[in-house]
């Protein structure tokens, strides 16, 4: 079962419902985290309504970007919603093929420290109240450490310190990571660059003997200044992996041409410019990296219109009773 967290900084983006796409399409995620889309009520749930989740838990928006959504595909998991509050969502987590059952929390922390207490402190009440099986994921907006960032000011040790001891009372721990260091970036010029490592993972142990084997993985970051933050509960083998990648390039092939193909390789090569980029920023880098996304975002598009094709042939082709109606790019 795989878990994504991502900031996405505005669902309402022309991309969104096709980043989204490829996350399902790439990772196949059972539960979806998505923060600070800003947008709520009935908007948010119209978006919702064309992703490929039939479960859905939304926080309500404070002020125009902190807002949280929980989504989930029912025939894998049953989840119940257990409390609420604008930086927190609290679910028990059945899984309906091992039976296991968990607690998952998603979390989208306020950039405000005064908030981000009130945070830590509902999380020691909520360890308080349970025994279970536990998962913590999502924005924290609080580097653990100097390691967790690059430019601008040092880690604030008092605020850090606090957020460990919220993690110590929790008995959580960090599973380490795969990938790009930092999963934050302000992508300014590279002598006022700032990254930060602040969307995470933690577990208590006992959800580590349930799950073994599991890791983590910083994705692209592509759409948002945010990159998406994978949890894989049992990771497929590296056999299988190349397996899935042959097959899924023949498929690219065959039903599309070469434009799955591009997409994928201007998304590894922003992933290789973001990992160089942890190591040694250069204004040079930063402009490969800008020039790349716009090039991304120029695939996907291009994208989006040949699915809309595709269904407009096949209608042809089946002599469907009902014409099919092209999705719009944007959803308002």
């Amino acid at each position: 079962m795989n878990i994504v967290v991502w900031n996405c900084r505005g669902a309402r983006k022309p991309n969104f419902q096709s980043y989204v796409q490829d996350l399902v399409r790439f990772h196949d995620p059972t539960l979806l985290v998505v923060m600070e889309t800003r947008v709520g009520g009935s908007r948010a749930r119209d978006i919702t309504n064309r992703l490929p989740f039939n479960g859905t838990i939304h926080t309500e928006m404070i002020g125009r970007a902190r807002d949280l959504w929980l989504l989930w595909n029912s025939d894998r998991v049953e989840v119940s919603r257990l409390a609420c509050s604008e930086q927190e969502i609290h679910t028990a987590v059945k899984v309906r093929a091992s039976s296991s059952n968990w607690m998952f929390s998603a979390v989208y922390a306020s950039p405000r420290s005064a908030e981000r207490r009130i945070l830590w402190n509902n999380l020691s009440i909520v360890t308080e109240l349970h025994n279970l099986s536990w998962v913590i994921a999502g924005d924290f907006n609080e580097p653990l450490s100097s390691a967790d960032k690059f430019g601008g000011r040092v880690v604030n040790s008092s605020r850090s310190l606090l957020f460990k001891e919220c993690l110590e009372k929790c008995n959580m721990v960090d599973l380490g990571f795969s990938g790009p260091r930092f999963t934050w970036t302000n992508r300014r010029e590279v002598q006022n660059l700032i990254k930060e490592r602040i969307d995470r993972f933690f577990v208590n142990p006992n959800w580590c003997l349930l799950y073994p084997e599991a890791r983590i993985t910083h994705l692209t970051r592509c759409h948002s200044d945010h990159c998406p933050v994978l949890l894989e509960t049992n990771p497929q083998n590296r056999e299988a992996m190349e397996s899935f990648t042959a097959k899924a390039n023949e498929w690219n092939r065959n039903q599309f041409g070469n434009i799955f193909a591009k997409k994928n390789q201007i998304k590894a090569l922003v992933n290789g410019v973001q990992r160089a980029m942890a190591i040694r920023p250069s204004s040079s880098l930063v402009e490969l990296e800008n020039n790349l996304l716009q090039e991304l975002d120029t695939i996907l598009n291009q994208e989006h219109e040949l699915w809309a094709l595709k269904a407009q042939v096949n209608w042809m082709v089946q002599g469907d009773c009902e014409r099919p109606q092209p999705q719009p790019v944007n959803f308002f």
